[in-house]
């Protein structure tokens, strides 16, 4: 049976407030900016499990997570989303190139991308259905593990080295329940941590593996 969690609970818990109450949207538009956010496995994963609690490790400016809470309050409107991100940048390239440098906002040198994802939900009108966890996966994992719940789904664009790929996708499989579904981005030749981590944690489970333009995806034995 899956242990649900109340994500709006767990995150006033964790932060001491809701990250959404007073935050003020003036100056805000929505700016959605993402990489393969709706690729056909979104609504894939969706309509196969109906999921009533969504992890994404990995978020940025909230493109996927948004796509995916539209597509599940179709057929559940009660799903939450865990969204877990620094918000600081973690691919190399965001800053050492002068076009994506500038998606973190920097203000006095420190992004503020998080402030652009909180507005991208409430003017998405989704505040009661995603929800941040500002830190990095393996503290959040750390406590989601401590905490005991069991999600549905698990979407994972996070880290791109293999290591921490490797981390992320053994600690998020312990939270997953039997029956879930564990998927990601960037399963390319380009990005070979992702390649050489996923087909590894695969291996040695023994698991079925699906791939699509440049996403992966696995079931968890029931």
């Amino acid at each position: 049976m899956n242990r649900l969690l109340d994500v709006k609970a767990f995150t006033l818990h964790v932060m001491g407030s809701n990250p959404y109450e007073g935050f003020d949207t003036t100056g805000y538009s929505v700016d959605i900016a993402g990489w393969h956010s709706h690729h056909p496995l979104f609504e894939s994963v969706i309509s196969q499990l109906r999921p009533r609690l969504i992890l994404e490790v990995g978020t940025w400016m909230g493109a996927s997570a948004i796509h995916m809470a539209q597509l599940a309050r179709r057929l559940e409107p009660g799903v939450q989303i865990l969204c877990v991100d620094t918000w600081l940048g973690s691919h190399p390239v965001l800053w050492s190139t002068p076009e994506y440098r500038a998606q973190l906002r920097l203000k006095h040198g420190y992004p503020q991308q998080y402030f652009q994802f909180l507005a991208n939900v409430v003017l998405s009108g989704l505040q009661d259905t995603i929800f941040p966890l500002p830190m990095t996966s393996y503290s959040a994992t750390s406590l989601l593990v401590a905490c005991g719940p069991q999600f549905d789904a698990i979407y994972i664009d996070a880290h791109h080295d293999e290591p921490e790929v490797t981390s992320d996708l053994q600690r998020c499989f312990e939270v997953l329940r039997p029956g879930g579904v564990m998927f990601g981005d960037d399963y390319s030749p380009g990005e070979p941590g992702v390649l050489k981590a996923v087909n590894r944690f695969v291996a040695d489970r023994a698991l079925y593996l699906t791939t699509a333009q440049e996403k992966w995806a696995l079931q968890k034995p029931r």
